[in-house]
């Protein structure tokens, strides 16, 4: 686990976050100390965590029936399509098409400037 001067290091976007995280850090840690052994960590200890999360894999998964159900009705994920990404035009036909929508482009732009509106 990283320790606060790394993770002050991680979040910080510039040099003065840093030092003014890096004081905060100090401010808690001096009001941390004025408490003696009434003190209580940062972090949530395990006597602390619901019984639940405590559990080993192994018994949340017979408690869940996840296991089972998996195996009845897969993991829940869609079919995938097949998808053809092969052309369906030849090239000439691509330069026809493509021919076509760069006049319509042209006329209209042209259409644009001569009346000055856009439609």
């Amino acid at each position: 686990m990283p320790d606060d001067e790394t993770v002050n290091q991680m979040i910080a976007r510039c040099e003065t976050e840093f030092e003014t995280f890096q004081k905060m850090d100090l401010e808690r840690r001096r009001e941390d100390s004025k408490l003696g052994i009434d003190r209580r960590p940062r972090l949530m200890e395990e006597q602390e965590l619901p019984t639940w999360l405590v559990k080993d894999d192994d018994e949340v998964e017979k408690w869940t029936g996840e296991e089972e159900e998996e195996r009845y009705y897969g993991r829940g994920s869609r079919q995938r399509k097949e998808v053809d990404y092969t052309d369906s035009l030849t090239e000439k036909e691509w330069l026809k098409v493509s021919d076509g929508i760069l006049t319509c482009l042209l006329f209209v732009e042209e259409t644009i400037r001569l009346s000055g509106t856009i439609y």
